[in-house]
């Protein structure tokens, strides 16, 4: 990829009224078209207060100017901050200011990007920044920190170290084949690349829970008409997102929301009602339910206690997706004087309207999204490509050492060792395309 290093602008807070507003510009020339607008710079690293002013001498703002200079700063660049009052209108004309002056309009993710081509963080810690920015959840952001302060990167190049001084040992028994040269013997880095076998399973294992904090736990409301399904999702989410009427099938389409309970993300999705119908809205509507529940990693199958647990709920029940869990929740349990709380091993009485029983099925549904976050002291944060990689750098491995045992040519050990080491290097961005660049940094909010 090309590394531009015109100077680039843009909004570095979130756009909207607040106390501060900061603006970003990065990039050669940056120094001078700073100059332009705020006279003198301070020192490097130095906050000095300073007036905006447009090209015409007018007034734009005035507010704290802080000067980086390459290679210390987030760039790698050199890099001046705007940190003005947090209103719209002067930022807005302070950004035109520069624009005119010289800089454009930064792209999504361009600060990370650059910070990246320039050597100033790898690709994994480049996406923990936005990892960290979306995070809805302290799991999730603490996850995001030990990507983005290396823990992941690091775990990643001591799997790289291992292999490089194995690949050389194999190499050079192939090099030196009936010679007389003093090379290890295969049992000494066997051994070793059992060893990293067995630290990329674990990374998997962290990866994947990172994964599953980025994508949070889907739980999924179904079961028949009026049985309660979305007065009990309004409950969760604490506002009444989902329209409750006494008419059956008011539910014709999928609502899904996020619910942060106690810092595990929980993606929540309200159902169509499951029954016969010859509505042609109705029955798309449960058409999508049954898709939806694909997605589910937990499926709340909620029945009215008053019309009881039927057969037609026998039989949905028995053959929702063998993916995920599912549990029977008895609601309106205030109508029929059912005890609140766990009834069995898989299901649980509540009422939505008095929220009788309600804390102790969040209780489970914490406690059954914890499998996913076990390891959250220790759990990096991860994106799909990089579990693909850590998976095929397994693979290596595996073939690797299958192909020794079954005394293969040392050529093809090699080569396997190769691509091995090459799928860590593609989640480091040592080996990314510019079309992978792109897709990853087009994600990122403009200001990073």
């Amino acid at each position: 990829m090309k590394n531009e290093r015109d100077p680039i602008a843009a909004w570095a807070t979130a756009p909207g009224i607040g106390a501060v507003g900061i603006v970003r510009l990065s990039g050669e020339g940056c120094y001078a078209i700073a100059e332009r607008v705020v006279g003198s710079l301070p020192a490097e690293r130095k906050a000095s207060l300073r007036s905006f002013r447009a090209p015409d001498g007018s007034l734009i703002d005035t507010g704290v100017v802080i000067r980086f200079c390459a290679p210390r700063s987030f760039t790698g660049e050199d890099l001046i901050e705007f940190q003005g009052h947090g209103s719209p209108v002067a930022i807005e004309h302070l950004l035109e200011t520069l624009q005119r002056l010289g800089a454009r309009q930064a792209r999504p993710g361009e600060f990370s990007e650059r910070a990246f081509l320039n050597g100033r963080m790898d690709l994994t810690q480049a996406e923990a920044v936005a990892d960290l920015i979306s995070a809805e959840s302290r799991a999730a952001a603490s996850a995001a920190l030990r990507s983005l302060t290396g823990h992941f990167s690091e775990a990643l190049r001591e799997l790289q170290s291992g292999l490089e001084s194995i690949e050389v040992e194999v190499e050079a028994a192939i090099d030196f084949a009936g010679e007389e040269v003093s090379i290890p013997e295969s049992s000494a880095w066997l051994d070793r690349l059992q060893d990293l076998q067995h630290k990329v399973v674990a990374l998997l294992a962290r990866s994947r829970a990172g994964l599953a904090l980025r994508r949070g736990c889907v739980v999924v409301l179904a079961g028949p008409v009026n049985a309660g399904k979305s007065t009990l999702f309004n409950r969760f989410l604490g506002e009444p997102r989902a329209i409750v009427t006494p008419v059956p099938g008011t539910t014709r389409d999928w609502l899904e929301a996020d619910w942060v309970l106690d810092g595990l993300r929980v993606h929540v999705i309200d159902t169509a009602g499951l029954r016969e119908s010859d509505d042609p809205i109705e029955m798309e509507g449960i058409r999508r339910t049954q898709s939806v529940l694909q997605r589910a990693h937990l499926i709340l199958y909620v029945v009215d206690d008053g019309q009881g647990w039927r057969e037609a709920d026998e039989i949905r029940f028995a053959t929702l997706p063998k993916g995920s869990v599912a549990w029977k929740v008895y609601s309106q349990i205030d109508r029929t004087g059912r005890r609140p709380g766990k009834v069995d091993a898989d299901a649980y009485a509540v009422s939505a309207e008095t929220e009788a029983g309600l804390l102790e099925l969040k209780e489970a549904i914490w406690i059954f999204g914890q499998p996913q976050t076990t390891l959250a002291g220790d759990v990096v944060m991860a994106r799909q490509r990089h579990l693909d990689a850590l998976e095929r750098c397994l693979g290596g491995l595996e073939h690797a050492l299958w192909a020794e045992q079954r005394g293969d040519a040392l050529e093809l050990v090699a080569e396997e060792l190769r691509h091995a080491r090459q799928a860590l290097g593609e989640i480091l961005g040592q080996r990314s395309t510019e079309e992978l660049l792109g897709a990853i940094f087009a994600t990122f909010c403009i200001g990073k």
